[in-house]
């Protein structure tokens, strides 16, 4: 069976997740020459993110060098952010987590203000953990829709100050390294898809200030036009008239912790 990446990018996820450790197995997983195969995995070995395993021995044939990734070759920060809440973790390089912190913010606190919050608490992990320079890359995920080249929120109603901010000078501090902006409830479901990489189809629902799936088909993540599937937040629905969101008919906010509250709040009194 192939996939879609061919990347050097999918070879190491394929690696990582143990779905393929061989260079023939990646061959069959992604459905390159084995010269392609070589020349990426020559490159991910070259830049210490693979390291030569074990040899392996396949059916009818000879053992095979296998991959490992070199969980000692870096280290990757985990941000999160919502309305009033933000998250941020130190991870190896096959997701172990090193250290983590959170704290809440005012709600609906702008990026300019909130990010040199963020990037100081980041410092803080990676010193206490001893990483502060083998940092390789930064994950992000934003409540709503987002631009992932331009790295910046596209219209959310959830965190409306960050709307077409870009967030890499608000992270130049960390140093430069690469970026990776995601939708909140699709980086869930990429987690999902990290600790269970042969999950196939799922949906993941993130219910928070905001409601959001992210939608999993076939083993991928499925982000639709402009990134919006699995935004639910803007679909009409009938309001009940005694809840607090009943001005705006929305799943946003009829589904938001707020209601959901609200509403078990309202069954007590009765």
């Amino acid at each position: 069976m192939t996939t879609q990446g061919t990347t050097a990018g999918a070879l190491f996820d394929l690696v990582r997740s143990g779905r393929a450790v061989t260079r023939s197995e990646l061959g069959s997983r992604t459905g390159l020459s084995r010269t392609a195969v070589s020349a990426r995995i020559e490159a991910l070995l070259a830049t210490g993110l693979l390291t030569a395993g074990e040899q392996v021995t396949t059916t009818g044939g000879r053992p095979s060098e296998s991959l490992r990734v070199d969980r000692t070759a870096g280290v990757v920060l985990a941000i999160a952010i919502g309305r009033s809440r933000h998250q941020v973790g130190v991870h190896d390089l096959t997701g172990l987590e090193l250290a983590a912190a959170d704290a809440d913010h005012e709600a609906g606190l702008d990026a300019a203000s909130l990010m040199p919050r963020v990037v100081e608490l980041a410092g803080e992990l990676l010193e206490r953990t001893g990483h502060a320079d083998r940092l390789i890359g930064v994950g992000m995920s934003l409540p709503g829709t987002v631009d992932p080249a331009a790295l910046t929120s596209v219209g959310s109603p959830v965190i409306p100050g960050w709307d077409a901010v870009p967030l890499r000078p608000l992270l130049a501090p960390l140093g430069e390294v690469p970026i990776w902006l995601g939708n909140d409830a699709d980086v869930l479901a990429h987690a999902e898809l990290l600790g269970r990489p042969d999950l196939r189809d799922a949906i993941v629902l993130k219910a928070s200030t905001g409601i959001g799936v992210g939608v999993l088909a076939a083993g991928r993540i499925v982000s639709g036009a402009a990134g919006a599937a699995g935004e639910l937040g803007h679909c009409r629905t009938p309001a009940a008239d005694d809840r607090p969101c009943r001005d705006r008919e929305s799943t946003r906010l009829n589904s938001s912790h707020r209601c959901i509250s609200y509403a078990v709040f309202c069954l007590k009194k009765k």
